[in-house]
């Protein structure tokens, strides 16, 4: 005679658990990128070759057999992925004139879309000053003789007449490039000498990502707004 409750207590426990076989190869592929992120796209290119070319290595027949070669060819090949989808990102942002210029710290006339809200910030010495700091992608840029247009974040750090600037609208200015920190969300860092120029709107988009985000969080209740202007889900 069966006891009902146990029976279904018993196949409630019994069910499939968590898969953790996908752990690894993913943890592989977010260190490799992470450790590699601030290399050329050529680096990393060659790299997920390597990578690409040990998984297949691992899959001779010789070791076939074995218990953990799917495993490691697995992990192999999903670290090349990962690599080839980050040199790919890498070319994008570094394609034209800026990576160039940034290192030579040139100066250039840019045309550039902002990305970011304008945040002030203060600087620390004897004679500290307001800066404005400023993220934008740059579409086209003009120096040293050379023009070419690009898709680059630049991180801006300008005066008080930036802090006017609005979300999406495409400006015009000129100054000097500087270099970047290695493995920055930016390819380079731009100091203007001239104010921006507004040569397009922002269109429908709202004003900054804030001001989206403030709207969205009116019509959606369930959402409530943090200080930074994020959102947060009860």
């Amino acid at each position: 005679m069966s006891v009902p409750g146990r029976a279904g207590g018993q196949a409630a426990g019994d069910g499939p658990g968590m898969d953790v076989r996908l752990l690894v190869p993913v943890l592989l592929g977010w260190v490799a990128v992470a450790a590699m992120l601030s290399l050329r796209p050529v680096v990393l290119a060659l790299s997920a070759a390597g990578f690409a070319g040990l998984g297949v290595a691992v899959m001779h027949r010789r070791w076939r057999r074995r218990s953990w070669v799917t495993a490691v060819a697995f992990s192999l090949l999903g670290t090349s992925m990962c690599l080839v989808a980050t040199a790919a990102g890498s070319s994008v942002r570094e394609a034209g004139l800026v990576p160039n210029l940034a290192s030579q710290r040139a100066s250039a006339t840019v045309e550039a879309v902002v990305i970011s809200d304008p945040r002030v910030v203060q600087t620390k010495g004897v004679r500290p000053t307001e800066l404005v700091m400023v993220r934008v992608s740059v579409h086209t840029v003009a120096g040293r003789g050379q023009r070419s247009k690009s898709s680059t974040p630049v991180l801006v750090f300008g005066d008080k007449t930036w802090v006017h600037v609005r979300w999406r609208e495409t400006l015009r200015f000129s100054g000097r490039f500087d270099v970047a920190d290695p493995g920055d969300d930016v390819v380079a860092v731009f100091n203007p000498s001239t104010a921006p120029e507004s040569i397009g709107e922002p269109g429908c988009w709202p004003t900054s990502p804030s001001m989206f985000v403030r709207g969205f969080g009116r019509r959606c209740p369930a959402f409530r707004m943090t200080r930074g202007g994020c959102c947060q889900v009860w």
